[in-house]
């Protein structure tokens, strides 16, 4: 829905709708590294639109040697190089194919807003905010008619807010962190897998994944009073 702003004149749309799909196809960015290597997280930085001449990513993980070798042989991507070395992370910058479709094909035709884009199940999980459904709707045709696999994992209105507490944080929120720090998720070496965690609450991995890492940092960030830097 559009309506004019009285004071300013400036139009208004509600993008009230946010969804959570999963998209996987052989002709999607690093398809072929994903499903080789299912120990990693694949996060996208500045994603845009159509193909950039350079794409960086940033892979969360152990096993990276394994990840680098199949980055090599991914015919999705050419020119693979390390940007920057963390403990636990490492930035690649790539460069996509002229053939290969991004992450999330047609949003911005689309009028979608992408919020978080990471790997899992086997291909890549996208959360976007939309202003109606017929756009999410049209979305899935096209990726259909282009041979990519369309699933939607989650539906919900953007106003819908659980009950938070002092750190911002809900029951939900809390039941899983509380859940992975008894179970020695954070402990060295871990003695519970994201796969376990999973299959322990009836979700999927690509859920758990992104669950953890957004209710820690929205955990880190409350407790200390702290924003990210901007890139």
């Amino acid at each position: 829905m559009v309506t004019n702003s009285d004071e300013t004149g400036i139009k208004r749309q509600l993008y009230d709708i946010i969804a959570e799909v999963s998209l996987s196809g052989p002709d999607l960015l690093l398809s072929p590294t994903i499903k080789s290597v299912t120990d990693v997280t694949i996060e996208t930085e500045h994603l845009t639109g159509t193909t950039p001449k350079h794409l960086f990513i940033s892979v969360r993980g152990e096993e990276f040697e394994t990840f680098e070798r199949e980055l090599q042989q991914d015919y999705t991507v050419t020119d693979p190089v390390l940007v920057e070395t963390y403990e636990g992370r490492r930035v690649y910058r790539l460069e996509p194919i002229s053939t290969v479709e991004l992450i999330a094909p047609r949003c911005p035709e689309l009028d979608a807003r992408i919020l978080d884009v990471e790997s899992g199940d086997g291909g890549w999980v996208v959360r976007m905010q939309i202003p109606t459904r017929q756009a999410l709707v049209s979305f899935r045709e096209y990726c259909l008619e282009n041979d990519v696999t369309f699933r939607v994992n989650q539906l919900g209105n953007a106003t819908d807010h659980e009950e938070t507490d002092v750190v911002g944080l809900t029951e939900k929120q809390k039941q899983l962190l509380r859940m992975a720090f008894e179970c020695g998720y954070y402990e060295i070496p871990r003695r519970i897998s994201q796969n376990e965690l999973a299959h322990e609450l009836d979700i999927s991995t690509s859920a758990i994944s992104q669950r953890l890492r957004r209710d820690t940092e929205q955990l880190i960030g409350s407790a200390l009073a702290v924003k990210k830097k901007d890139n």
